[in-house]
């Protein structure tokens, strides 16, 4: 892993941050523990990703904590939520990633 400059963020930028960002700031406020069991189960190219993302992440504010954990608890709200699959699904899906 390169070394980087760390970068201090506040809690507005944590809205344009990507995906691997977020996720990296997650597993920083989880903790060590937390964050080591749910990094077993990344494979080795996102395993990179995320830790160089946690890597350059100096400071995590109470701010950007409760922004993190604010958008981390409207995924799995919605994640909870009862979902319709079958075949209109699966064509959304599909139309969704190839076109019609």
């Amino acid at each position: 892993m390169k070394a980087t400059t760390q970068t201090p963020l506040d809690a507005a930028s944590v809205a344009t941050m990507t995906k691997v960002q977020q996720l990296a700031l997650l597993l920083i406020v989880l903790g060590p523990e937390s964050a080591a069991q749910l990094l077993k189960h990344l494979n080795e190219q996102e395993l990179e990703s995320v830790t160089g993302e946690m890597a350059k992440i100096s400071v995590v504010t109470q701010e950007m904590r409760q922004a993190i954990l604010k958008e981390f608890t409207e995924v799995a709200v919605q994640a909870g939520s009862s979902i319709l699959g079958g075949v209109d699904f699966t064509r959304t899906a599909l139309e969704r990633s190839v076109g019609q």
